[in-house]
Formats: C-alpha cells, sequence, structure tokens
C-alpha cells in the first residue's frame, strides 16, 4: 500500500507507480511530467533520456520567469533538468515493469497521468552566511528550507492483459476475425445443397453423379517418310504364260 493516494481513479488496465521523498525541484518535475504526459512508453523514454543527454531541452510552460528561449523549441522558453528527468525515468521503468508482471504487453502502454506536487518543508539554515550588501539581514540571508517532491505515474494498455497460467503456456490475446463476405455467401449455398440430396435419398434415388465431359480425341501425329530413303515397288505376278508352238510340239512327243 502506497503512502500516498493518486490524484484519479485506477480502471481496470491501468498501473499506476509513485516516487515521494524526491530532493529536487518541484517546479522543474511538474513540466517535466507535462512533457511526457500522454505519451506512448517509448516516446517519453525518448523525451527524458534526451533531456538528460542535453539534446532537446523541456518546455516550461509555467515557472519560466528569466529563462532563457530555446531554438530547439522554436523560441519558446526552456530548459535541461537533468536531475529531475533521471527520477522521472526511474519511474517510468519502474511502472513498465508493474505493468508487465501484470500481463500487459509494453507496445500498448502510454502515460495516462503524469503529476507532480511539492510534499514538504523542512526549514534549515544556510551553511554560508549572505552579507548584507547581497541579501541584507533579514530571513533570505539566513534560511534555505530544505522542500522535497512527489512524483506519480499511471500508465493505460489499449487491450487487455493476459493471465499468467496463460502466459505461461505461451498464449496471446485472442483476435478478432472478420468473415468475408464471399465466405458467407458459401455457407450460405451448402444447405440447400444437402437438402436435395436428403430428399433424393427417401426417395430411393441415388443421386445422380455428374457426366463426365467428353473429351476431343487426340490426333496422332502422321509421320512422313524421308525424301532420301528409296521406296520399293513390288511388281505383279504374271499368271498367264505364252507358250509358242515349237514347245507345244515338244510336250505332245513326251507325252506319247
Amino acid at each position: 500500500m502506497s503512502l500516498y493516494g493518486y490524484s484519479a481513479k485506477i480502471g481496470e488496465n491501468q498501473v499506476p507507480a509513485q516516487a515521494y521523498d524526491l530532493n529536487c525541484s518541484y517546479k522543474d518535475l511538474t513540466q517535466v511530467a507535462r512533457a511526457v504526459k500522454n505519451k506512448p512508453v517509448r516516446i517519453a523514454r525518448k523525451i527524458l533520456q534526451n533531456a538528460i543527454d542535453k539534446a532537446m531541452p523541456i518546455r516550461y510552460f509555467t515557472y519560466n520567469t528569466r529563462i532563457g528561449h530555446r531554438p530547439q523549441l522554436g523560441g519558446q522558453k526552456g530548459r535541461y533538468p537533468i536531475k529531475e528527468a533521471k527520477m522521472a525515468l526511474k519511474l517510468l521503468n519502474s511502472a513498465v515493469s508493474n505493468a508487465l508482471n501484470k500481463g500487459f504487453d509494453e507496445k500498448n502502454l502510454f502515460v495516462k497521468t503524469a503529476a507532480a506536487y511539492k510534499q514538504n518543508t523542512i526549514p534549515r539554515y544556510k551553511r554560508f552566511f549572505a552579507t548584507s550588501v547581497t541579501l541584507g539581514y533579514g530571513r533570505q540571508a539566513i534560511r534555505a528550507d530544505y522542500e522535497t517532491a512527489r512524483l506519480e505515474l499511471i500508465l493505460e494498455s489499449k487491450e487487455p492483459a493476459v493471465k499468467r497460467e496463460a502466459r505461461r503456456a505461451g498464449a496471446k490475446p485472442a483476435e478478432k476475425t472478420v468473415e468475408k463476405p464471399s465466405e458467407k455467401k458459401a455457407e450460405e449455398k451448402k444447405p440447400e445443397a444437402r437438402k436435395e440430396i436428403k430428399a433424393d435419398e427417401k426417395k430411393g434415388e441415388k443421386p445422380q453423379a455428374k457426366k463426365e465431359e467428353q473429351k476431343p480425341a487426340e490426333k496422332k501425329p502422321v509421320e512422313k517418310a524421308d525424301k532420301a530413303s528409296p521406296v520399293k515397288v513390288q511388281q505383279p505376278i504374271k499368271t498367264n504364260v505364252e507358250v509358242s508352238d515349237a514347245e507345244r510340239l515338244m510336250l505332245g512327243k513326251q507325252k506319247q
């Protein structure tokens, strides 16, 4: 149970995280929280890391008296709150780990709520006394109160969480399937064909099979004779043999 409550109600798909007793400026922390609000986790990390590396300043909407204008922000006022950005990045990583432990996917997380508050004011004296030339002899010359801050983050997921048992089995969240119109029409036509087949079976008639389409006979290629090969021509056999007169006489003498 956290020591302090949250400024918003925690929903079903939300994961909270907070840090308190932070030794930093609550004014700078409010501007850092405003920079990452309503941003995906990936972009929020990039914004904080750029501020730490002094690559891109954080814009100051309030508490911006005597703050320089930055060309990276289009001439708007901004700073590099490195100390506050490190604390916000550490808390963001803690919130993401809480979300992963509950079964949420990091790709679907974004910062729903980010807020910073002034927590405690502890009175203390300055280490070095300021002379009357610079500050005078009032309270500001001898007092330097110690102030702490508090930061809260609430992450929200676009999809519901997966239970721990399902995660161990390697299950994924159910995906919505959309039926195509062509599939619906095919399913509607199937029952009509089944009814016709059942009606034929009741009458004792078998459903007629579709006649196979007769394919045209394939023509065999005609082999052409080679011009170079010689063609043999059979000569007709002579059946009637002509016999001369001399041969007839010889045949008659042999018979005698």
